[in-house]
């Protein structure tokens, strides 16, 4: 009896180890079509590692035709890294608008019958897209001017006379907001465009130069807009910020010297252009240690940012970095955009006002 149940110990033992030693051959085997399966994906983008902005490799590309004497584009929108927009001035009559596919620079032929400029742009998606500026038909000063790109073509809105626009923004195609010079505010809501107002007095006619330069939508209905221009005591240009929430405008700020560009960020916080780099804090701006005067601001983290002006930044969340030598040319930086894997920066040459695109990655 003790013999045979030592025995039977001995076979369910072996028959124990002989399962292991099939289980351990099927886990290595597993593991290993694992392994397989995980670098045969290495190709995938998303997996990629990203490149540390500050070591990006830049080109530079001249954008200009031989029929005008500048190009002069400030303003810029980017569905993705290969369809970007591009707006601004020229000397001719075509060339106000750029597209760049992801191989080349396209110039936009927009004709309205009019002579016209365009100022800022901005979409929501590759079907919905808008620009303002300004136009002046015969015998006319100048109106204020917006077109919108269906996925098919721009095609002007037809809105009752208004002043000079100098920003659009908004939170989506039923909450569009437009801004300009003389008090010129109006917000489209999916059927029509219509005026608004903010609770501070505007010296109408007083001075040209006083109007909206900046918005932003942040998250839910929350609105921020930048009035500028130069009070009656004309001692420089002042700033003033309104937050609007439930259709509603309230006065938060007033700062010297011109707020430029507002960005909301997708981490919630507004950033400004002007003076430096700034972010509003609750109550009041606070700023990145940025002593320059800046045009644009756009990142993906609150420690991967670009700026631009007169010279080209990086923030990485302790300090900035300035790019130097990416050009033998000598230019004003106007818009910047990127998605943590390349940037796109639209600038103006100082001396032949013509404009260029550098992209680095």
């Amino acid at each position: 009896m003790l013999f045979s149940r030592k025995k039977k110990l001995r076979e369910s033992n072996s028959m124990n180890h002989r399962t292991i030693h099939v289980s351990m051959k099927l886990t290595l085997s597993f593991c290993a079509t694992i392994t397989v399966l995980q670098s045969g994906c290495k190709h995938n983008p998303v997996d990629a590692p990203i490149k540390n902005p500050r070591e990006y490799t830049w080109t530079t590309e001249k954008i200009s035709s031989s029929d005008n004497d500048q190009t002069f584009m400030s303003d810029m929108y980017a569905v993705d890294s290969k369809n970007i927009w591009i707006v601004g001035h020229n000397s001719s009559a075509l060339g106000k608008m750029y597209h760049f596919d992801g191989t080349g620079w396209t110039r936009q032929n927009l004709y309205y019958g009019v002579y016209f400029d365009l100022e800022a742009i901005v979409g929501f998606g590759k079907d919905n897209i808008w620009a303002v500026g300004m136009k002046w038909p015969q015998d006319s000063p100048q109106l204020g001017f917006i077109i919108h790109f269906n996925g098919s073509q721009w095609v002007e809105m037809n809105v009752l006379e208004m002043n000079r626009l100098k920003c659009v923004w908004g939170s989506g195609p039923t909450d569009v907001w437009f801004g300009g010079l003389d008090g010129t505010l109006l917000k489209f809501d999916g059927m029509s465009i219509k005026p608004d107002s903010v609770p501070r007095y505007i010296p109408k006619n007083a001075n040209p130069n006083w109007g909206f330069y900046a918005g932003s939508s942040g998250l839910g209905d929350d609105q921020y807009l930048v009035l500028a221009g130069e009070p009656l005591t004309n001692h420089g240009t002042w700033s003033y910020t309104f937050r609007g929430q439930s259709g509603r405008w309230t006065f938060i700020d007033s700062a010297y010297g011109l707020i430029n560009r507002l960005w909301y960020s997708p981490w919630g916080k507004l950033y400004r252009t002007g003076g430096g780099v700034g972010f509003w804090d609750t109550s009041s701006w606070k700023f990145l240690s940025l002593n320059a005067f800046t045009r644009g601001v756009y990142g993906v983290a609150e420690d991967n940012l670009f700026a631009v002006g007169t010279i080209i930044w990086h923030w990485n969340g302790t300090d900035w970095f300035e790019f130097k030598n990416l050009s033998t040319v000598r230019m004003t930086y106007y818009k910047v955009w990127t998605d943590g894997r390349e940037v796109f920066i639209v600038g103006v040459g100082n001396d032949d006002n013509n404009t260029y695109i550098l992209h680095g990655k």
